[in-house]
């Protein structure tokens, strides 16, 4: 990792990946403390392989992931990652906290509320009162990536914008659909309004 940016290298055993390598970061990230990114890599990351090592970006959603609602795909998303980083022996999760989009946790539960109240997605529920609809930042992710020495990946991703974001930083981007099948109504109506606001679904 980069000397410049501080960093907390431990191991950890996940039921989906075993032992990997985990890496906190602490200052130069672009967060402290409960904001710090988190990277996972699993099996032989380096070198990476010519065609790119697997990556799984994945936002915070408490709800989703703790809490296993069916208004979202998140938990889904980051399992089957994890998955398929199994099956190739390899890959590397890069865990952003960044609840809500980035607005956090209680614009996400005022989103929420006035998304059932008026009938609308949490996209427009976001505008409505104020938010940006998306205010994720993926330039932790890529200097997690430029300190690991990885110029080629393999996305695992429906979101554009985050490929866009880490090809900026001069990392080469070949997108993997990570599409989920819906659980219930909810998520397939969610599933819908991130479709129209560009994720490939």
């Amino acid at each position: 990792m980069n000397a410049t940016r501080a960093h907390v290298r431990h191991r950890l055993v996940l039921d989906l990946l075993g032992t990997v390598d985990a890496f906190v970061g602490q200052e130069g990230y672009g967060g402290a403390g409960d904001a710090s990114p988190i990277a996972l890599c699993h099996g032989d990351w380096a070198p990476a392989p010519p065609d790119g090592v697997l990556v799984r970006i994945q936002s915070s959603c408490v709800y989703g992931e703790v809490f296993h609602s069916h208004d979202c795909d998140c938990r889904d998303q980051l399992d089957e990652a994890m998955r398929r980083m199994q099956g190739e022996r390899a890959g590397i999760v890069i865990y952003l906290n960044q609840e809500g989009r980035g607005a956090g946790i209680v614009p996400k539960a005022l989103g929420y509320r006035y998304s059932q109240q008026h009938g609308v997605d949490s996209f427009v529920a976001y505008e409505q009162l104020g938010y940006q609809v998306d205010e994720r930042d993926y330039s932790a992710a890529a200097e997690i990536l430029e300190d690991l020495k990885i110029d080629r990946i393999r996305l695992l991703t429906n979101n554009p914008r985050k490929c866009e974001a880490i090809a900026a930083a001069n990392i080469a981007v070949d997108r993997v659909p990570l599409v989920m099948a819906p659980l219930s109504d909810e998520s397939e109506k969610y599933l819908q309004s991130k479709r129209a606001r560009g994720h490939l679904l």
